[in-house]
């Protein structure tokens, strides 16, 4: 009879509150994606909107920035505090919950 050698593997298995801190950042990095992309408009006097472009391609000619004013700044800043935010939870929870090491062993065959 031949002895077989076992083969095993170490595996890094994430904790179940890292996983939901790690769900919770890509969401708020997708509310940013949409809040630094997503189109801007701004109501005139005559209730007419104005199209200010995006966060992520603000207005260049300088009757748009007039008319525009700030709010491609303020959306930058939405969404610049979003992907802090992700970063803070997903680095945090993994930090804090973490990850524990597992070793697997292969079966042998027969």
């Amino acid at each position: 009879m031949e002895q077989s050698s076992t083969q095993s593997r170490t595996v890094l298995v994430v904790s179940t509150g890292a996983r939901i801190c790690i769900t919770v950042a890509l969401l708020l990095l997708l509310a940013a994606a949409y809040l630094f992309w997503s189109p801007l408009e701004k109501p005139t006097k005559e209730g007419i909107p104005f199209g200010c472009s995006s966060a992520a391609n603000p207005p260049t000619d300088p009757f748009q920035k007039k008319v525009c004013g700030k709010i491609n700044q303020r959306r930058q800043m939405q969404a610049g505090s979003l992907v802090v935010a992700a970063v803070i939870v997903g680095a945090g929870g993994v930090l804090t919950y973490g990850a524990s090491r597992r070793v697997e062993h292969a079966r042998p065959t027969e």
